[in-house]
């Protein structure tokens, strides 16, 4: 009948929004990263989507990506800028461009930051298609605008092995 029909539609419905809405509410996943002289204390750094075992996660092309970084400044933060570079065997350090460097804004922090506070940094890349197939390191700064790194020192540095493909 009509009516056992459409109940039938409305839970298929249900259903399908219940798995995306997983998928989408999936964690991201914790990798290992190489603290790279940062000043604040980073307590995690994931990556999603990542569907991998080991420890890289694979950036697929065409799809974007989205980078969580846990961290706890040592003293109060008025301004953060992101940057992100690709560290390629052949080429050395290649930028990577954010849709938005500035990480007071639209990326889960509201500057300025207090001291001994955890804040979850989240940013999203687009993994061009352009892009070739490579294994590479992906080097996460959070840097105080104007002010000079000391001794390469900065006050969230992060590297992750990654690998761009096709899925």
């Amino acid at each position: 009948s009509m009516t056992m029909l459409a109940a039938t539609r409305t839970k298929f419905t249900l259903i399908v929004c219940f798995a995306f809405g997983f998928f989408y509410f999936a964690q991201p996943k914790s990798v290992e990263f190489n603290n790279c002289k940062s000043i604040f204390t980073v307590n995690e750094v994931a990556v999603d989507p990542c569907d991998a075992e080991g420890s890289t996660c694979p950036l697929i092309r065409g799809s974007k990506a989205s980078i969580t970084i846990r961290f706890v400044p040592d003293r109060e933060v008025k301004q953060l800028k992101a940057r992100v570079h690709g560290i390629l065997m052949k080429l050395g350090k290649v930028p990577f461009l954010l849709p938005n460097s500035d990480a007071c804004k639209g990326s889960n922090l509201t500057c300025p930051l207090v001291a001994g506070e955890e804040y979850t940094y989240q940013q999203s890349i687009h993994v061009l298609r352009s892009y070739p197939k490579m294994n590479l390191l992906i080097k996460w700064e959070l840097i105080e605008p104007g002010d000079e790194p000391k001794n390469g020192s900065v006050p969230v540095c992060a590297i992750i092995r990654s690998t761009i493909t096709d899925k």
